[in-house]
């Protein structure tokens, strides 16, 4: 109580003209503080403010600054629950109804009017609101809310308000408000003073109940039977995701719990009149367990809750910027994610937390959450920012830069479906998609169905958008007013499988031959049907719309099959390969294959030509069987010397493909008929290979024979001899010759085998004058006594024979 005089005192003394109403309001917390928020932004412009849930920072500090903003007074929420459930507060408050003083701007949701000073509004719709009007007209303050969540719009959202004010609003406010804020990582870029509140409004007793993860689900249920059983009030559940929560939803029923206590479900998945159903007060005499995602762990009050279970789990997106999927993951979460769930706890009076988990995972978990701008899908932000005015992500003052990779992966899709430009500008097609509460992606489907669709189509394409929209509050009916306003021309009926295919043209997929269920994208991933019954089981073509990001073997959760034909008339970067075979009757075949990446679009067999059987002559030989065949080999071999003295003329490669088969379809057109092939020689025509001038210039380089001894014998040059170039000459043939024959110019000496007069081997030599002074001798007194009548001179490099008379 000397706490609420205390606050009471205060707000009578600093805010005459509001503190009268405190008495009836309910005192809080944040009345202490208030002046020093507003004396603040009066000197700054700027102001962080940290304070535990419940002590009024959403709800109450707006009617402090009421009275001393000179416009509106904008605040932002990341979820819709908690801007509707705020702004019904604040206007309950002053006795009026949402819509008046106190406004909401969501989508599909909207109520303000003239009279309106006061906006709750998604960060998503905020973001929009700077890029329709980046000097923000009329407003005065911007409360960000809840900013410890650091989700992608919030980040997004604070960028381009600081942005706007550098540039066009100097005077403008802007508040960064949570009670778990991490300070030291946005004060870097948003310089402003602190202001805290330590105080909160009722205590809260944690326990803590370790449980394993593989039996979070029964684990969960039997701790809720405790809990009613042990505590009055109602019950909050935090699990981490949808299936949890059927799960312990199920469970929950078939438990024997009191006849007076509704179990009921909030989630991102749920509609609108459940929400209000969970965010509503219970009906006398009866009691709540409300099983919530982490959507429940912000603004929101719910009434009756003084019980929060906690699973210490938390599910979030992470984005795959090189296959351009996301994946679900679920992991620990957070103190600051704990502290906030807590929370709901004590709002109306004391409370008590269980964490099925144990106080040491508290201690080992990260202080605060990672900020999604770090790992999530960049498309919609990109896009948002070419709308504001600017293709580059530096020029916004970011609490933390977008990852470089990420960033570049939305630039490129946005560009593939034609929403900005070549150099990152947004197009027509790019601000019309900006304007919808879509994902580009989803936004070009409609808009192909608005440009060429039949009435069907158009409705098809609609039910699709809503149903794959993360907006769950987006509704047909609202999208219809919104595309309407698109001129319609189309008349063609376009089938789901297209109209997939235009949102996800990367996730059209072709099954494998082995597996009727497991399918292959064009970048070469692969995924599965996760439900082994789906119809799309066995089709040769689908879009998968829902997937996980396991790049090797990831799940496909909701498909469309579309076919070849449609696949066609999509703008993608096809491709045409032509397979070759020769049958064993020696006939050719040719199948024609239009891919997309990886994966096979449509085949057939098409009537072979003469340069089809050119291609399967010179393809079916490996450079393996080129180099095996002697007469290929050994011209190489003197390729290889003439390359060596000359290296600046052009000599040919003779394993080049494409030469190969314009010499080898000159040999074939002839032969060629009636799709049959007979043999060519490919050798010969590797030989064609040299022009003229090359082949006379290879014969003094690299001659096939030479003249030897005095006798002028032609001796043929063995080129793919182990020891280089060689030749056999009979030894008797070079006595009296004292220079070593070469090749090459004389740049290459060749490798002689002597022969005896049986023309065996009795000797090599690279040097026939060193020969002659040392090898000689032995050779000489080896041979004479079997060849007697064979000279054997003493000095053979002088000998000169006799001539004959």
């Amino acid at each position: 109580m000397l706490l609420v005089r205390t606050i009471n005192a205060m707000a009578n003394s600093a805010f005459p003209s509001f503190g009268a109403n405190l008495k009836a309001l309910g005192a809080l917390p944040i009345d202490l503080v208030a002046p020093q928020v507003i004396a603040t932004l009066h000197l700054h412009r700027g102001c962080l403010l940290v304070a535990p849930p419940g002590t009024g920072k959403t709800t109450r500090l707006p009617l402090h600054l009421l009275e001393h903003a000179a416009g509106r007074i904008v605040i932002t929420e990341p979820r819709r629950a908690a801007a509707r459930s705020a702004a019904a507060r604040v206007a309950y408050e002053l006795g009026e109804r949402v819509g008046q003083t106190v406004g909401i701007r969501m989508r599909g949701d909207t109520k303000v009017s003239s009279a309106t000073r006061i906006e709750f509004v998604t960060e998503g719709v905020f973001a929009r609101m700077v890029t329709t009007d980046p000097s923000l007209d009329g407003i005065s303050m911007i409360l960000f809310d809840e900013v410890h969540e650091r989700s992608l719009d919030s980040d997004l959202s604070v960028a381009l308000a600081l942005a706007s004010r550098s540039l066009f609003r100097p005077e403008l406010q802007v508040v960064l408000m949570s009670a778990t804020l991490n300070v030291s990582a946005v004060s870097t870029i948003f310089n402003a003073p602190l202001v805290t509140t330590a105080e909160t409004l009722f205590p809260v007793d944690v326990t803590y109940a370790p449980v394993l993860q593989a039996e979070l689900g029964p684990a969960t249920a039997a701790a809720i039977v405790r809990a009613l059983t042990n505590h009055s009030g109602d019950i909050l559940v935090f699990l981490p995701g949808a299936g949890e929560i059927q799960w312990v939803a199920n469970q929950m029923a078939r438990l024997r719990v009191p006849a007076n206590v509704d179990v009921l479900t909030l989630s991102g998945r749920v509609s609108d009149s459940e929400t209000n159903s969970a965010l509503s007060p219970a009906s006398i005499g009866r009691r709540k367990v409300i099983l919530a995602t982490s959507i429940a762990q912000t603004s929101l009050t719910i009434p009756g809750v003084s019980v929060v279970v906690d699973s210490g789990l938390s599910r979030r997106s992470s984005f795959d910027a090189r296959n351009g999927m996301s994946r679900l993951v679920t992991e620990r979460s957070s103190q600051a994610t704990a502290i906030q769930r807590a929370g709901r706890a004590g709002r109306e009076g004391p409370g008590s937390v269980i964490r099925l988990w144990s106080f040491a995972d508290f201690e080992r978990s990260p202080t605060h959450d990672l900020p999604e701008i770090a790992d999530t899908d960049l498309t919609e932000t990109v896009l948002t920012v070419a709308c504001w005015g600017t293709n580059d992500p530096n020029d916004l003052p970011w609490l933390r830069p977008p990852d470089p990779a990420l960033w570049a992966a939305g630039l490129a899709l946005l560009q593939s479906l034609g929403a900005l430009d070549a150099s990152g500008l947004p197009t027509e097609l790019g601000r019309r998609l900006n304007g919808l509460p879509l994902h580009p992606r989803l936004g070009a489907m409609l808009d192909a169905a608005w440009a060429h669709g039949d009435a069907a189509s158009r409705n098809r394409a609609v039910e699709l958008a809503v149903t794959l929209s993360s907006s769950h509050g987006l509704d047909a009916v609202r999208l219809r007013e919104l595309l309407d306003r698109w001129r319609s021309s189309g008349s063609e009926s376009i089938g789901l499988g297209e109209l997939g295919a235009r949102a996800f043209p990367e996730r059209i997929a072709a099954r494998t031959n082995t597996d009727v269920g497991r399918f292959q994208f064009a970048d070469g991933s692969f995924a599965r049907l996760s439900d082994p019954d789906d119809s799309c089981r066995g089709t040769r073509h689908l879009v998968a719309l829902e997937l996980d990001g396991d790049r090797h073997d990831g799940k496909i959760f909701r498909a469309v099959p579309i076919d070849a034909e449609e696949i066609l008339q999509l703008p993608l970067p096809f491709s045409t390969h032509r397979s070759v075979l020769r049958t064993s009757t020696g006939r050719v075949q040719v199948t024609e294959q239009v891919r997309v990446g990886k994966i096979v679009v449509s085949e057939r067999q098409v009537e072979p030509t003469e340069v089809d059987a050119a291609s399967l002559m010179v393809s079916s030989l490996s450079d393996q069987d080129l180099a095996s065949k002697p007469a290929v080999a050994r011209l190489e071999a003197r390729l290889s010397v003439a390359r060596a003295v000359e290296p600046d003329e052009p000599w040919p490669d003779l394993f080049d493909r494409d030469a190969l088969s314009d010499l080898v379809l000159a040999q074939v057109s002839h032969r060629f008929k009636e799709g049959r092939l007979d043999d060519v020689d490919v050798a010969a025509v590797i030989a064609e290979l040299l022009v003229p001038r090359l082949r006379r210039k290879l014969d003094l380089l690299a001659p096939n024979s030479v003249l030897l001894g005095r006798s002028r014998r032609s001796a043929t040059i063995d080129y793919l001899n182990d020891g280089g170039p060689t030749v056999g000459v009979r030894l008797h043939d070079l006595l009296g010759v004292n220079i070593h024959p070469t090749i090459g110019d004389g740049s290459v000496p060749l490798r002689l085998e002597l022969l005896s007069p049986a023309q065996r081997v009795a000797a090599t030599t690279n040097d026939l004058p060193g020969f002659w002074k040392t090898g000689y001798r032995s050779v000489r007194s080896d041979l004479r006594g079997r060849y007697p009548k064979q000279p054997w001179p003493d000095d053979p490099a002088s000998f000169v024979p006799p001539s004959r008379s």
